[in-house]
């Protein structure tokens, strides 16, 4: 029963937990240990805040929500040329 309550509490993150999230950036995510991929966090109003990712399969866009205990926010390191 703990191991449900556990695996309910991650798709449902507290208010803490949102609190340090960004919407619309980019997070490498973790399950269990398990590296599960890249996804975006996005408010979304059928099934709430949460990693989401789209890909283009055979001319069918899947959209696909992801369930991370850790993640990792992705900066972009490229650098800009300078504007005069």
């Amino acid at each position: 029963m703990k191991e449900l309550d556990d695996y309910l509490k991650l798709l449902r993150p507290t208010e803490e937990d949102k609190a340090i999230l960004i919407y619309g950036s980019k997070y490498h995510l973790w399950l269990l240990d398990n590296y599960i991929g890249i996804a975006m966090w996005v408010h979304d109003d059928e099934i709430g805040d949460s990693f989401q990712n789209q890909v283009m399969v055979n001319g069918m866009l899947l959209q696909f929500v992801y369930v991370a205990d850790k993640y990792e926010l992705i900066f972009d390191t490229r650098r800009q040329r300078p504007s005069n």
